[in-house]
């Protein structure tokens, strides 16, 4: 029997660690208990690693008020990712590499460089001293701004003069007059306003501010635009550019909508969004001697829609099914349709009639032709196509015969395992305590709430000892299902969690809600599982199975088919109970 990675894994694990505690990397989910295989994977690395050699991490003392700051790498001979921390969020935080000042008073500013190479994690600290806020202000002169005329272009301010050493931002009063982006000014209209320039605090100096009054003159001449019209459009055209007024002015153009539900406009290009009527503005910015000025347009643009189309579903069929022929959706156009398959080595499509040639998932696009005030359009139908069901059975040491069927070339047993001994014939101990079982590191089962009658239809709970011991849980000719073959059939049915329905039994005799369509005859049961505590859960709501193969020491995969037909695999605590389904050698 081949052994998979991730128990070889797991082996390599105890042997370097010894046997790992009960407790130890397991996290509560959901009332069940899920590893945290990455401490593993790190302690396996660690052993072969070296600790690299960081130094020059230090942070100057800073003042309180003095603004976010980018911390300087440390000097390392790995390559990891450094992170940093402070030991003290009331005086620093950080976020990536930025540095913010909290309060006043001393922290540790750690530098944790991660595992790189033949390269360990490892850690530097520096210790950073935050100051009271500087009472010193800064002498601040010779902050002024020339009058201009609405129509020039930005400009920069000229920094005012600072004994100060702390970075200056710019603040205008009137976004109407004028707006700032770092030192430059965007002229937006005539009038005053105010613009402020604000240091921060730096080294001994506080914040300041000194401010400046800013005059704007009106352009002298409007312009003469004219020649704007949008020609009409119909909903499904493609986008187009705006053509320019005419102007005796060299202003820029920019254009804006009225309303964005019919049309938006990004540069000069339209975008249709709607059927209505909306008004496009064009305004021209002032230039030289012209003012800034604008000019109208109406558009419209004519309806054409989205049909609204519905579709019977395609039921799932056989390989061995005849072809069959589509019905046709109903639609609110008149435009006629087409047929396509997703995947011709299932099925192919003429006309309108469907011929299987193969096993697996098949989408049916049906695609109307654009008519009248309508769009072209598309609508999907997917299915399965499943091999003819091929059954059997198998009998366990304790003489129990089970169905058993053929999926995709694997033969499942089709009911849980409910053998009471191992093939060698050892009896498997039924543990009915709850402290017995939480503390187990041998084979056992139990039935569900300790009711030997639900194990009759839904077979034994086991926990994971049992699924591993030597001695061998399975009929002889056959294992218990490992990762890789729950991997296989998760595939097969679809690969997406809702297709878990195609091996859940159908209605509710099992199940509380009836979604199952049980495509594959694999009749999965909602029996519950037995928690690592020893508590029991979820009858009528999950179908709960080991495989064989372990995900760390003291965890392995499984799979959890839930009530709504998702089907999901899982790392569970080798403690758990969970149904057994076993494969043919």
């Amino acid at each position: 029997m081949k052994i998979s990675p991730n128990a070889l894994s797991a082996c390599l694990v105890l042997f370097l660690f010894g046997c790992a505690k009960n407790s130890e990397n397991i996290t509560p989910i959901a009332g069940k208990i899920l590893p945290d295989s990455a401490k593993i994977s790190a302690s396996l690395a660690a052993t072969a690693l070296v600790k690299p050699t960081i130094t020059n991490f230090t942070v100057a003392s800073k003042r309180l008020g003095e603004a976010a700051f980018a911390l300087v790498k440390p000097t390392s001979n790995s390559t990891g990712a450094f992170t940093y921390k402070s030991s003290n969020v009331k005086i620093a935080t950080i976020s990536g590499q930025t540095l913010t000042i909290t309060g006043v008073g001393t922290c540790v500013i750690s530098a944790a460089q991660a595992a790189a190479g033949n390269f360990k994690a490892d850690t530097i600290n520096a210790t950073f001293i935050v100051k009271t806020a500087a009472t010193q202000k800064p002498t601040v002169t010779g902050f002024a701004v020339p009058v201009k005329t609405f129509g020039d272009a930005a400009f920069a301010l000229t920094a005012p003069k600072s004994n100060g050493i702390g970075a200056f931002t710019y603040i205008t009063s009137n976004a109407k007059v004028a707006t700032i982006t770092g030192s430059t000014v965007t002229i937006t209209g005539a009038g005053s306003c105010t613009i402020s320039a604000c240091q921060a605090a730096a080294g001994d100096f506080a914040r300041d501010t000194v401010k400046a009054t800013f005059t704007v003159k009106a352009s002298a001449t409007k312009p003469t635009i004219t020649a704007f019209t949008i020609p009409t459009k119909r909903m499904g055209d493609p986008a187009f550019a705006l053509t320019k007024p005419t102007s005796n002015s060299t202003g820029v153009f920019t254009y804006k909508t009225s309303n964005t539900a019919f049309a938006t406009v990004s540069g000069t290009i339209v975008t249709l969004r709607g059927a209505g009527t909306c008004t496009i503005t064009a305004y021209q910015a002032a230039a030289g001697t012209f003012k800034a000025d604008s000019i109208k347009a109406t558009f419209i643009i004519a309806p054409y829609l989205a049909p609204n189309i519905t579709w019977a579903t395609i039921p799932d069929k056989k390989t061995n099914s005849p072809s069959f022929t589509l019905a046709t959706p109903v639609s609110s156009s008149k435009g006629a349709f087409t047929y396509t398959s997703s995947n011709v080595k299932i099925a192919t499509v003429a006309g309108n009639v469907v011929t299987i040639h193969g096993p697996g998932q098949c989408v049916i696009t049906a695609t109307q032709a654009a008519n009248g005030n309508y769009l072209q359009w598309s609508i999907k139908a997917p299915f399965s196509i499943y091999p003819p069901p091929v059954t059997g059975s198998v009998t366990d040491v304790d003489g129990i015969v089970y169905q058993t069927i053929v999926i995709n070339g694997k033969t499942w047993m089709a009911q849980n395992l409910r053998a009471t001994h191992y093939q060698d014939g050892t009896a498997i101990p039924n543990v009915t305590v709850n402290t017995q079982w939480s503390t187990l590191t041998t084979g056992a089962s139990a039935d569900y709430s300790n009711n030997a009658a639900t194990s009759r239809t839904y077979g034994k709970l086991y926990n994971w000892f049992a699924v591993n011991n030597t001695k061998k849980l399975a009929p002889k000719g056959w294992h218990v299902a490992t990762d890789a073959e729950w991997a296989a059939l998760y595939a097969y049915v679809g690969g997406t969690q809702q297709d878990g329905s195609d091996l859940q039994e159908a209605g509710t005799t099992h199940w509380q809600v009836a979604l199952g369509t049980n495509s594959t005859l694999f009749t999965a049961l909602a029996g519950g599982y037995r928690k690592a505590d020893g508590t029991y859960d979820s009858f009528g709501f999950d179908a709960t199975f080991w495989t064989s193969t372990a995900s760390t020491t003291s965890a392995a995969w499984s799979w959890d088919l839930y009530v709504k037909g998702y089907l999901s695999r899982e790392a569970i605590s080798k403690n758990t109970g969970y149904s057994v389904r076993c494969v043919k050698d």
